[in-house]
């Protein structure tokens, strides 16, 4: 059984995801869009229109995303295998 920090409260299926330059997915700069947050670095994506998809997607999504990114946002960030 999964504890509710390991389920996703959306999914959704992107056309497109982020890449840098050297073909990693850049997970930071679509936390940022997700979160509302200003992307802090696009020069090194190979790709950058790919988050205009998730800026279109976040703001035409109901509350629930809002809640969901909020909840995300409030809980403590850990470690793997610490305990604290």
């Amino acid at each position: 059984q999964a504890s509710p920090r390991h389920v996703p409260a959306v999914i959704a299926a992107a056309p497109e995801l982020p890449r840098t330059k050297s073909n990693k997915i850049a997970e930071l700069e679509v936390t940022d869009v997700v979160n509302g947050r200003q992307v802090r670095e696009t020069t090194s994506l190979a790709n950058p229109g790919a988050l205009d998809w998730f800026r279109t997607w976040v703001n035409g999504s109901s509350g629930s995303l809002a809640a969901a990114a909020s909840w995300q946002e409030a809980e403590p960030r850990r470690s793997p295998g610490r305990s604290s």
